[in-house]
């Protein structure tokens, strides 16, 4: 929790001092805030089902040419499943940094890899929860796909599908993470 800690300050910081330089044309930075429908995907025989959790964060990108773009986030999303009556209620602060393309006017395609760091992992059923974070990987490495759209003004709204690449199970389970993200946002910074 406090390796967490320390990173999650770092990067609040970088992004702190990253707003002070959106001034320059080649550089923004964002919020953003939504939601996601996450799962498992495993080879264990069992009934899951998604699990719909909040994603929220911030966002900079960089310019590097007038349709080709990079962009890191630092992004807090309640991940997990439900199972019947229970459910896996996992946390984390992900990290995804993607090389963005512009198709079409404001429509942008991302892909690129996500670190996620786990800073909570509970299972509930009927009523009684457990901590089951010395059960995990501390670390969840993914692989996002999705597309953007931008309005001059600023307003954006991403929908992305993110595909864990890693096993986070300790014992090799191979549990996999996966899910939909759909957000809306703000770039601070933009013409008006």
């Amino acid at each position: 929790m406090k390796k967490i800690s320390i990173i999650v300050t770092a990067m609040a910081l970088l992004m702190a001092s990253l707003f002070t330089m959106s001034a320059n044309a080649q550089f923004s930075v964002g919020v953003k805030a939504g939601a996601g429908v996450t799962n498992f995907s495993e080879n264990a025989d069992n009934e899951l089902k998604g699990k719909t959790g909040l994603v929220i964060g911030a966002l900079g990108t960089y310019q590097i040419q007038p349709k080709l773009s990079v962009q890191s986030e630092l992004l807090y999303s309640m991940q997990g499943a439900k199972e019947g009556e229970g459910s896996y209620d996992f946390n984390y602060i992900n990290l995804p940094i993607t090389v963005r393309y512009n198709v079409w006017n404001n429509l942008h395609l991302h892909t690129g890899p996500q670190l996620g760091f786990l800073a909570s992992a509970k299972i509930k059923y009927m009523g009684n929860k457990e901590d089951v974070k010395d059960n995990l990987k501390g670390g969840d490495f993914a692989w996002l796909l999705g597309a953007t759209y931008e309005l001059k003004n600023g307003f954006l709204a991403d929908l992305r599908f993110v595909k864990g690449l890693t096993d986070i199970s300790d014992n090799n389970a191979d549990i996999k993470n996966t899910g939909l993200q759909l957000t809306i946002g703000y770039r601070f910074g933009t013409k008006k």
